[in-house]
């Protein structure tokens, strides 16, 4: 209960709070806390200015002592839930809003607030179950179903989410956030037509150039043609002239953009034109991208005496093949003239992401904006910031433009050159590169001498395989043709190739994975019953595989196939590691050569083919003939070692490393 006398001060209190006098308010309103400790509305005022002082902790405190004089405040559990979850307390501010609820079932805070920590706590059950609650208090609000969207497409529940979407906009039509993801499900799903819809729909209602430019951009999953790309890249260049005679502002690309021009890598063409077409637009829209660190130290013209401080950047050092690339570097370079900082997106959750993290001289969070991540890797002074695979995300790929470190490389991570000036240096290998290398690359190309890869392999760790066709529901005679790699990467002149070999192999059947997104493999069908409609029926898409069934699947294979054009590496190396022979054809360009290049270290030349149309010819007699297939493996696992554990990568990097930093050195 307020005392009376309290009335005219704390009136005068909140009067000093709305003009921003917050530190004189809060030194009247200590004055009547401390002469009035019964009295909870001097607290509760005390708890809102600390609110506004950004001093959660204090206003968590106020707040307790608020609640011990009287334990059925509703406001006091709503603000003390707030100023929990402002500290990250969310099991606490969880029951905090519980007990806000409680108190007044019919306010709609509580909930949206508690569905908030439920998320932020990744249960998403229970954020479903609050926010359904809070329809039941207001169902005309818009933003509550596009939370209800939001998570359901968290859970994969995709048809949900598009339905909570759909009815968020039906509320309110201008509602931009909807319309954005919506984009999103709608491409990450192949259905490229609907994408475009979404952003068509939302620039007729906002100006919003970050969208702008990506629905000028934006490039089909799966590609229908040859035809289809050869159309699409013709447009897509008259658009981005278009664009840069557009008055464009984009103040945060990683927000506004949200995507990187990662499919353009798989269509077969030299990407280096397009690509630094499509920097110089980003850089016309937003000019902040091309950022230069005032702490960078001028050019050395010798080694320095110190250590040479060297950054490894992704959001993808886990679990992922990039991850698995990186971490032999950064645990194998010398510490006697190295120190490795690994730089991560968000904190390493898995085990080759701690594996890398505990072998790192230092790591740091990064987190996902760009002003954040431009300033954690400034604290670090690297001389050499090596990008692990610009173009997979944005947050690395907008990142790249500034210049954060004397020396700026990129390699085979998303094995594409990146159009930005502020890259310097792209690192190959000798092996990987055809004759006309220097016309694919926008940087300076840096080449490691006399190893498989670019990368230091371990021996992959092998479970215990279980390789009995019948659990797979394949016939002990067929001949298994596997192909473990992502959907995008079947470019549409692979599609002669596996109809050759089907038709030539009566028992022959080709397995596919779907991955996370089954859209994919619809459209990828569809295709293939249009190329090939007279073998579709034996091509196979296998559901998600646990790691156990991955190895044991590539084990009973006949042999593994690798895509053209775009082809794997670590789909590759597992395959060696249990013998499985994969034939490959080394394209035009490095991203289609890396399975060549192990081959080439391991002295075997029976699984690479010359030419497309001679691919699958040795397919065929690799899967047909049993004791040539038994011959490969053989040969397959006795050179292994080869590629497994390759010092001379380690001292090839050491050595570019060096000469990149003094810009000296044969390079």
């Amino acid at each position: 209960m307020v005392h009376q006398q309290n009335k005219p001060a704390l009136q005068h209190i909140m009067s000093l709070v709305e003009a921003g006098q917050l530190q004189k308010a809060r030194e009247i309103c200590s004055d009547i806390c401390s002469k009035n400790k019964k009295d909870v509305e001097p607290m509760i005022i005390m708890a809102m200015i600390h609110d506004r002082m950004g001093k959660p902790g204090k206003m968590e405190n106020q707040l307790r002592k608020a609640l011990k004089i009287n334990p059925n405040l509703g406001i006091a559990y709503h603000n003390l839930g707030r100023a929990l979850a402002m500290q990250e307390k969310y099991e606490e501010a969880a029951e905090a809003f519980k007990r806000a609820q409680q108190t007044n079932p019919n306010i709609l805070d509580p909930y949206l607030l508690l569905a908030e920590v439920y998320s932020k706590l990744n249960r998403a059950p229970q954020a479903i179950e609050q926010l359904t609650c809070a329809l039941r208090i207001n169902a005309s609000r818009a933003d509550i179903y596009y939370k209800l969207g939001l998570l359901h497409y968290k859970k994969g529940a995709i048809d949900k989410a598009i339905e909570m979407l759909d009815k968020a906009l039906s509320l309110k039509q201008d509602y931009t956030e909807p319309y954005y993801l919506l984009h999103y499900i709608y491409y990450e799903e192949g259905k490229y037509e609907d994408a475009k819809s979404c952003y068509e729909k939302l620039l007729n209602i906002a100006r919003d150039d970050g969208a702008k430019i990506r629905h000028a951009t934006m490039a089909p999953i799966i590609i229908e043609s040859e035809e289809q790309i050869s159309n699409f890249r013709e447009s897509l260049i008259q658009r981005i002239d278009s664009l840069l005679h557009d008055k464009l502002v984009v103040k945060n690309p990683v927000d506004e953009i949200r995507y990187t021009n990662f499919q353009l890598a798989y269509h077969g063409y030299n990407d280096k034109a397009l690509q630094v077409k499509l920097a110089k637009l980003y850089i016309h829209a937003c000019p902040e991208l091309t950022y230069e660190s005032p702490n960078l130290h001028p050019p050395l013209k010798g080694l320095p005496s110190r250590k040479i401080r060297i950054g490894f950047i992704s959001n993808c050092l886990g679990s992922h093949s990039i991850g698995k690339a990186a971490r032999g570097l950064v645990s194998e370079l010398s510490r006697d003239r190295f120190h490795v900082t690994a730089f991560f997106l968000k904190k390493p959750e898995d085990r080759v992401g701690n594996l890398i993290r505990d072998a790192a001289d230092s790591s740091v969070v990064l987190g996902s904006s760009l002003e954040k991540a431009r300033q954690g890797v400034e604290r670090e002074n690297i001389d050499i910031l090596f990008y692990q695979d610009i173009g997979m995300e944005p947050v690395t790929y907008f990142l790249a433009f500034s210049r954060l470190a004397p020396v700026q490389c990129t390699y085979f991570g998303h094995p594409v050159t990146t159009g930005i000036p502020n890259m310097d240096y792209f690192i190959s290998t000798d092996s990987y590169e055809p004759p006309d290398m220097d016309e694919h690359y926008s940087e300076k190309l840096v080449l490691l001498k006399g190893v498989a890869a670019p990368s230091y392999c371990y021996r992959p760790e092998i479970p215990p395989l279980d390789s009995s066709r019948d659990r797979f529901g394949f016939g002990e005679h067929e001949h298994i043709y596997f192909s473990p790699q992502t959907l995008y990467k079947f470019h549409p002149a692979i599609d002669d190739v596996l109809a050759d070999i089907l038709r030539n192999d009566t028992l022959g059947r080709i397995v596919l994975k779907v991955g996370r997104r089954p859209y994919l493999a619809e459209l990828l069908k569809k295709r293939f019953s249009k190329s090939m409609p007279d073998v579709t029926s034996r091509i196979t898409f296998s559901p998600q595989l646990s790691q156990q069934d991955y190895f044991s699947m590539i084990a009973l294979s006949d042999v593994m196939l690798d895509t053209t054009h775009f082809g794997g590496f670590t789909t590759t190396i597992d395959a060696i590691a249990v013998g499985t022979p994969v034939i490959t054809w080394p394209g035009e360009f490095m991203r289609g050569r890396h399975t060549m290049s192990f081959y080439n270290k391991m002295g075997i030349k029976d699984c690479i083919a010359d030419t497309l149309e001679g691919y699958a010819g040795k397919a065929l007699r690799l899967a047909t003939d049993p004791d040539y297939n038994q011959h490969v493996r053989q040969k397959i696992l006795g050179a292994g070692d080869a590629i497994w554990e390759e010092k001379k990568v380690i001292d090839e990097y050491e050595r570019i490393f060096e000469e990149m930093l003094t810009s000296s050195g044969n390079l």
